[in-house]
């Protein structure tokens, strides 16, 4: 990756710098201080969870006064490289594609305990199965295996996994009452590299896609596959599917709800109280090298 980033400076005359992070979160501080020093452009080297960080450690300025946000991916699934038409295994190719971008304003969303300033997310945030079996993969054979660890945590945490019960109270509407095996909340359309869950979600239209799959078990997750996989989902009456602004998931008296994971990474531990959900509407400058796909339009699916 060095030898890229310094080959492809050379090339465009930019004076560049590429610095190594030491410790979680510290591309967040890095982030933090480039954007403070007056940097043109960042570079987030590595995967969806880094690139977490940097959009996390940005000032609090308005988009026009910071610098656009690029990816060298690195990590295990690279989410947005995928949805963005960024090069995964080529980092030279992949930062002279976005060097020749016309940065692209998308929404950021935010996830955190009800009154709290939360963390941004610029891909989606889940609760259930899925987030429980991100809390369990194995760091080892993460690096030894890439996406087949996921996999296998998934696959393992699946079968004995009992579903939870939550209130949606969307845009301040009456609440709804779910029983869902995993609730996706995406601000994007990608899921885990190769499907789709929040199959209509736009970047650019100020609301999230809510999409829970209703229910839990084998056999009742295994009649909806087929129709994940041709990612026509959307409309089967075992999936719940809703577009709001503002959201809170509420936990049934008593209860708590499941882990929360967000771009990729653990993000939140069960929680008691209600989590809330907002977007930030055109809150960062992405470089897209292949700005004309669905995601960059406003939905053309409604619930």
């Amino acid at each position: 990756m060095e030898a890229a980033v310094e080959a492809v400076a050379a090339e465009a005359d930019l004076d560049a710098r590429l610095v190594w992070t030491a410790r979680p979160g510290h591309a967040g501080e890095l982030a933090h201080a480039a954007a403070e020093d007056g940097s043109d452009l960042i570079f987030a080297c590595g995967g969806d969870g880094t690139l977490n960080e940097v959009l996390n450690g940005l000032p609090d300025r308005a988009p026009a006064d910071l610098p656009p946000i690029g990816v060298v991916p690195g990590g295990t699934v690279n989410v947005w490289a995928r949805e963005a038409g960024i090069a995964r295994r080529r980092p030279g190719e992949a930062i002279r594609a976005q060097l020749r971008a016309t940065p692209l304003a998308v929404d950021l969303g935010r996830v955190g305990p009800q009154g709290e300033a939360g963390r941004r997310f610029l891909l989606m945030v889940s609760f259930g199965f899925d987030a429980a079996a991100v809390a369990s993969v194995n760091p080892g054979l993460k690096r030894r295996v890439g996406p087949l660890a996921y996999m296998w945590a998934g696959l393992r945490t699946f079968w004995r996994y009992p579903g939870f019960d939550a209130d949606l109270v969307l845009d301040g509407a009456t609440p709804e009452r779910v029983h869902t095996s995993m609730l996706v909340v995406g601000n994007t359309r990608n899921y885990g590299g190769s499907g789709a869950v929040t199959v209509a979600a736009s970047a650019i239209d100020g609301q999230l896609d809510y999409v829970g799959l209703l229910g839990h078990g084998f056999w009742t997750t295994a009649r909806l596959a087929p129709q994940l996989l041709l990612r026509r989902h959307l409309g089967s009456r075992q999936v719940i599917f809703r577009r709001a602004g503002h959201g809170l998931i509420v936990p049934r008296e008593g209860g708590l709800l499941p882990h929360l994971q967000l771009d990729g990474e653990i993000g939140l531990p069960p929680s008691p109280g209600p989590i809330e959900l907002s977007v930030e509407p055109s809150a960062v400058r992405m470089l897209v090298p292949k700005p004309d796909q669905g995601l960059f339009r406003p939905p053309s699916v409604a619930p």
